[in-house]
């Protein structure tokens, strides 16, 4: 008997250590569905069928998460490792061909010595509820069951009986922990953003006071040229760091093509979370195959929830700070792009106020293929895009005051950019896309590397849009394709002084 106790305590005792020992890192579910789940039922399919579905990237509102499928009745069982102060973060959807179809309830589940916990549980309804029908982001406290063995359960049932496997998804669901110090890559751009009208390329206004402050964080490059003089060559090249006669996406309707490697494959494929926050519909919109190696790839709609060209920055850095915390712990790379300069000129008050001349409603100063009028027409013009430039730094200056708050600012790298500028009657034109004259390719390029390194310095050598690519993928320690692979060259050296132009 006393022996049968000790080995009984034994046991026991092993059982806690087991459980109570430090767990392992954040999990990303979609990557280790191959190894992870050992259950996989969806809509009467098997987990053969589910895994080849995982992963795939599903669009609800302009919103494209990779997923694994959800469709009614569903039961993804994970053994996982909860690490301390973990949270499970994830968002509910249901495709937008079935927001006609009566509701899913989803439910998030442990296993744990053979109970079964209810840990939260949400009906989506988008017949009854408008705000169902886009991605609805979700989180739930793992912590108390921090430790090893643990079994998470994602389950969904349908108000009605279906065999639909494509009716419902589990979006980005990722296990989460605040301990881990993972890496952080930024590019954060502003379209339409001529160099010369900022305060660390010279301009008097006071435009961008919180890129000023940044600056001093940074490396400015004092003569960064882009790829092209309009968005969608221009955002190709960044992604791909190919020239636009290679990468072929030069007209409107262009995708990018999918057998080019962007840099968000690049990093995805090395483990890295990656998302990307989009005001310009050019770059989101359902066809333009941009979305390429995102986790997550958030078309950001204007007022009345359409696609607009008026897009305000507050938005957009609201979603990106969100997936940010959507991917604590997790290395990670974010594609923000804001477009506040672009035309509409329509500067949120008091931004419209700042500069004179003012408008007025005989001049509105909105867009200047119908509002250059007589020739002070132009400084209204002028005064106005100033105006969404002084916005959008705001906006600038809250998310970077946001990174800092939450730690992560320090260790991130950091590249600040524009896509292509904008003419004011430089040489007779207005707007973009047209030539490539300097108000048009200039643009603004500073890059916070980690820990400051070089902060406050400038370089005079002109650089290109394209070498962004190859400059993040030195500075994670990641092999550079040579070229004619790529087209650009990592920054560093050039910051060094040792490299020739090429």
């Amino acid at each position: 008997m006393h022996r049968s106790t000790s080995i009984l305590a034994a046991a026991g005792l092993l059982a806690l250590l087991i459980a109570c020992a430090p767990a392992g890192p954040p999990v990303d579910l979609v990557e280790a569905a191959r190894e992870r789940m050992r259950e996989g039922s969806v809509a009467g399919r098997d987990r053969g069928w589910v895994s080849t579905q995982t992963g795939k990237q599903v669009r609800i509102n302009d919103h494209v998460r990779r997923t694994l499928p959800a469709s009614p009745p569903g039961r993804l069982l994970f053994d996982v490792d909860v690490p301390r102060g973990a949270r499970l973060s994830f968002a509910c959807g249901i495709s937008p061909e079935r927001h006609d179809r009566p509701g899913v309830e989803f439910a998030v589940k442990v296993l744990r010595r053979g109970k079964e916990e209810t840990l939260w549980t949400m009906l989506l309804d988008p017949i009854q509820h408008k705000e169902h029908r886009r991605w609805v982001p979700a989180e739930v406290d793992l912590s108390r069951f921090a430790g090893r063995g643990v079994q998470l359960v994602l389950e969904t049932k349908g108000l009605d009986r279906d065999d639909d496997p494509r009716r419902a998804f589990w979006g980005t669901p990722a296990i989460l922990t605040p301990d881990q110090k993972s890496p952080l890559v930024i590019v954060y751009l502003v379209d339409t953003l001529r160099a010369d009208h900022t305060q660390p390329y010279g301009y008097a206004r006071d435009t961008t006071p919180e890129l000023a402050k940044f600056a001093s964080d940074a490396v400015v490059f004092e003569q960064a040229i882009a790829q092209a003089s309009w968005t969608k060559p221009s955002v190709a090249s960044l992604f791909t760091s190919l020239l636009p006669g290679k990468h072929r996406a030069v007209q409107l309707r262009d995708p990018l093509d999918s057998g080019h490697v962007t840099l968000a494959e690049m990093l995805q494929a090395k483990g890295f979370a990656t998302g990307a926050v989009i005001a310009n519909s050019v770059i989101y919109s359902a066809g333009s195959n941009f979305e390429q190696g995102f986790d997550l790839f958030a078309g950001m709609h204007g007022a009345g929830n359409r696609v607009s060209k008026v897009v305000e920055a507050g938005p957009v850095v609201d979603e990106a700070l969100q997936w940010i915390d959507e991917r604590r712990g997790l290395p990670t790379f974010l594609y923000v792009h804001t477009m506040d300069p672009h035309v509409p000129y329509t500067p949120p008050e008091p931004f419209n106020m700042k500069y004179e001349p003012h408008p007025t409603p005989e001049h509105p100063a909105v867009d200047p293929r119908g509002d250059y009028k007589e020739p002070a027409d132009l400084d209204r013009l002028v005064a106005q895009y100033d105006g969404e430039i002084a916005y959008g730094d705001r906006e600038l200056g809250r998310f970077i005051s946001e990174l800092q708050r939450r730690g992560v600012y320090d260790r991130a790298l950091m590249v600040f950019m524009g896509d292509h500028g904008e003419e004011f009657l430089d040489h007779g034109q207005f707007t973009h896309g047209k030539t490539v004259f300097d108000e048009l390719i200039h643009i603004p390029l500073i890059v916070k590397f980690p820990a400051r390194r070089d902060g406050g310095k400038r370089v005079k050598q002109q650089v290109q849009e394209v070498d962004v690519l190859p400059t993040v993928l030195q500075e994670l320690g990641l092999p550079v394709p040579p070229p004619p692979a790529i087209a650009g060259h990592p920054l560093q050296p050039v910051v060094a002084g040792g490299a020739p132009e090429p």
